[in-house]
């Protein structure tokens, strides 16, 4: 029905048809593996994800990854590539054909439906499905979220960098300090860790080995529920976009475990959005961010918002737009 054209009075149905298809070219509709086959790039299992040489840098090992995140989405990219390290179907398809424009992605989905349809040699080829990971142990991602915390207590200046690094391309990082991201959202860092290496074949004893020390280079961003516990965390570098931890559950709204003070509510995409806001607006309104960037509303969000006046403050770009009218229906 996505593909049919819009007859009177389906007006008001369109969006939420498109974002439904959209979603399920997410989840496999469109598999990443097949898109970078046809681009000539072969993916090769390894446990839970398929990993490949990246095609966007000089590799000589599999470091670009195709997996599957909770919600069923597909996620693929290389950590290697700061632009690229974590992307959707959409940024896939953008990086290999350099569209930047997601309505003229979107555009060329109905023709990639066609031919994966039409490939018999794709067809002959056995199916790898991956399987989402296991959702982690809410103690688990505490206890981690509770180290990272501790460690940023310890030397906030990775947080500093950030900001520092942030404020030249977004004002509002000016606002911000490593004391309020910790505060207030419980951003730490992953700690410095001891790693042991073994320099000589370990199958020959005695084998040499020597310890070092590992210095965090990650912001650890925790995500806790209404209730307070801790469901996912997404870390970045400084340079990179926020990630998911494998195992996360990212589905309440972030920032819904602090303390309701408002009957007004203001909605952002995404986390630094909602740090920005809260630290410009905090005294009026209550703030919250989508886990997943722009996205239309799920009933537990709803029930979790009800009873309050709700401001979007989405991205004016066509995703922003999108879900501003799912919100808005």
């Amino acid at each position: 029905m996505a593909d049919e054209p819009v007859r009177w009075g389906m007006a008001e149905q369109v969006e939420p048809i498109l974002q439904s298809r959209l979603d399920a070219d997410k989840r496999g509709g469109i598999p990443m593996e097949w898109v970078l086959w046809r681009f000539g790039y072969q993916a090769q299992v390894d446990g839970s994800r398929l990993v490949l040489p990246c095609p966007f840098h000089a590799d000589s090992r599999p470091s670009f990854t195709i997996r599957v995140a909770e919600d069923g989405t597909e996620l693929a990219g290389c950590w290697s590539c700061p632009d690229k390290a974590h992307g959707d179907l959409f940024d896939l398809i953008g990086w290999l054909t350099g569209v930047t424009e997601f309505a003229q992605v979107t555009a060329m989905l109905p023709g990639l439906r066609a031919q994966l349809a039409a490939d018999t040699v794709w067809a002959s080829m056995p199916r790898r499905v991956l399987a989402p990971p296991e959702r982690q142990d809410p103690e688990t991602l505490g206890a981690l979220a509770a180290s990272a915390l501790a460690a940023v207590a310890a030397d906030h200046s990775l947080l500093q960098q950030l900001i520092d690094w942030k404020r030249d391309t977004d004002k509002g990082w000016q606002h911000l300090t490593p004391g309020y991201l910790m505060r207030e959202w419980r951003v730490g860092i992953v700690p410095d860790r001891t790693e042991t290496r073994q320099v000589s074949n370990p199958d020959s004893a005695p084998y040499d080995s020597y310890t070092r020390l590992v210095r965090g280079q990650q912001i650890v961003v925790p995500h806790f529920d209404a209730a307070g516990l801790c469901r996912g965390l997404k870390t970045r570098y400084v340079g990179g976009k926020l990630y998911s931890m494998r195992g996360s559950d990212l589905s309440s709204l972030y920032g819904a475990w602090r303390p309701r003070r408002f009957d007004t509510a203001v909605l952002c995409e995404g986390e630094s959005d909602a740090w920005i806001t809260d630290r410009l607006a905090g005294d009026r309104m209550d703030v919250y961010a989508l886990p997943y960037g722009a996205a239309g509303p799920k009933p537990e969000w709803l029930d979790f918002l009800a009873g309050r006046r709700v401001l979007l403050a989405f991205d004016g770009d066509e995703a922003g737009q999108k879900a501003t009218k799912l919100w808005t229906k």
